[in-house]
């Protein structure tokens, strides 16, 4: 039933982001490069979730993994309708390869910790939705394109969801986990 609900919500994001961008503003640069990275940092936690997923067949990592797929997607769009160049880490979508070089070595840590425990992997599940939100909220506010305030704002609300999740899986395991954000 989570499946299910977890999917509809990234139907649903999906479809009304793609409406909502269809008349889309032009980016800056600036503007640019911080979808390029929030770009990355989606397929990061897609990537890492899905490696963590075969580790622990965790419901909680299989889920959120094709929500992240989602939000790719969405901000792919938004990239596409305003004629970027996609990296390769993109393009190639090859697992836990990345063009940022910060992204690359998080993937590595994220996924050997991950690697260790089940209530770390849930660990590193928090955290990436912590950042993810730090990050969107600090794009947010170095923006006034409405259509980026949108997307980056419903992306902001899935990783809370997200997190959500992770820390209520958490608390399953008798770990008490008190998001930073």
């Amino acid at each position: 039933m989570k499946t299910i609900q977890i999917s509809l919500v990234g139907l649903f994001l999906a479809i009304f982001t793609f409406n909502a961008f269809s008349q889309t503003q032009a980016l800056t640069d600036s503007e640019k490069k911080s979808l390029l990275y929030l770009m990355e940092e989606e397929k990061l936690a897609r990537d890492v979730y899905s490696t963590l997923n075969e580790k622990w067949e965790r419901n909680v990592f299989q889920n959120i993994s094709g929500s992240e797929e989602h939000h790719l997607s969405m901000v792919r769009q938004m990239a596409e309708n305003n004629s970027i160049v996609l990296p390769s880490s993109i393009t190639e979508n090859i697992r836990g390869e990345f063009v940022d070089p910060t992204l690359q070595q998080l993937y590595h840590e994220l996924t050997t910790k991950g690697g260790l425990s089940l209530v770390n992997a849930l660990e590193v599940g928090a955290k990436i939705e912590e950042l993810d939100i730090s990050d969107l909220q600090a794009s947010i506010s170095e923006t006034d394109n409405t259509d980026l305030i949108q997307l980056y704002s419903n992306l902001i609300s899935a990783s809370k969801r997200h997190l959500r999740a992770f820390t209520n899986n958490l608390k399953q395991q008798g770990i008490a986990y008190e998001p930073l954000i």
